[in-house]
């Protein structure tokens, strides 16, 4: 775990949305892919949908202190894409 404030790397890129091939009647129609890296350095691929992602920046607007040197601009910018 990165200590408090140490700046935040990662990065969910946007446009990189996928369609989800096999979906299923309720399924999401699309994705966001992303690699998580564990402890191990060891890489395993991950989907967030995008209300996932919405509910992570409303997380993050409401606990801006952790976000290191992450600045209230940048989480804005995500907003107006999904907020």
């Amino acid at each position: 775990m990165q200590q408090p404030h140490t700046p935040v790397e990662s990065t969910i890129i946007l446009n990189e949305e996928v369609v989800n091939l096999e979906k299923h009647q309720l399924a999401n129609p699309s994705y966001f892919p992303c690699y998580v890296q564990k402890n191990d350095d060891s890489k395993v691929p991950a989907l967030f949908t995008q209300r996932e992602i919405e509910v992570a920046i409303d997380r993050a607007r409401k606990n801006m202190e952790d976000l290191g040197e992450a600045s209230e601009e940048e989480l804005s910018w995500f907003e107006r894409i999904f907020g």
